[in-house]
């Protein structure tokens, strides 16, 4: 997302999914995990909209902020 202007990331929740044990299976998520990375993304999506620039997100990998 960062090397196209076309996109925009708007969250970053699903990384963890697994370690935080919010997976149905292999590929599904439990409703929860949904819930929290569809939280996550509706701000993040309104925070674009509304001033034009990227959401900060947090980087689980590295436990940093990501500005754009």
């Amino acid at each position: 997302c960062q090397s196209d202007s076309r996109f925009t990331m708007i969250s970053t929740s699903f990384s963890v999914m697994a370690g935080i044990h919010l997976m149905q299976d292999k590929f599904h998520y439990i409703q929860t995990g949904y819930n929290i990375a569809g939280y996550e993304a509706g701000r993040n999506a309104a925070y674009y909209l509304s001033t034009g620039n990227p959401a900060p997100l947090y980087d689980y990998e590295n436990h940093c902020i990501l500005y754009p």
